[in-house]
């Protein structure tokens, strides 16, 4: 079985966390995309899983407007950001 496409949205500490399962079960979950504003936080998960400069983006607005680009969209923005992001 293929393992679980992730985008993490929000690298911050909490999107560190997230993408670090994708480090210890490489064989069930794979980073794909990473969507975040900073783009030096951007960069630090982005580099460290390979996802490429087309799957890097400004935040969740830009996400959003693409077709589905993962099985699963990890929200780990700050706590106030979440609904938004999610809906």
């Amino acid at each position: 079985m293929a393992p679980t496409t992730m985008v993490i949205v929000g690298a911050g500490e909490r999107g560190v966390a997230y993408a670090g399962y994708a480090d210890l079960s490489p064989d069930k979950a794979q980073v794909v995309a990473v969507a975040e504003p900073r783009s030096s936080f951007l960069g630090r998960i982005a580099d460290a899983h390979g996802v490429p400069e087309a799957a890097r983006l400004d935040g969740w607005r830009s996400l959003a407007a693409l077709p589905r680009v993962a099985d699963v969209a990890v929200i780990a923005t700050p706590d106030a950001e979440h609904a938004e992001a999610a809906i």
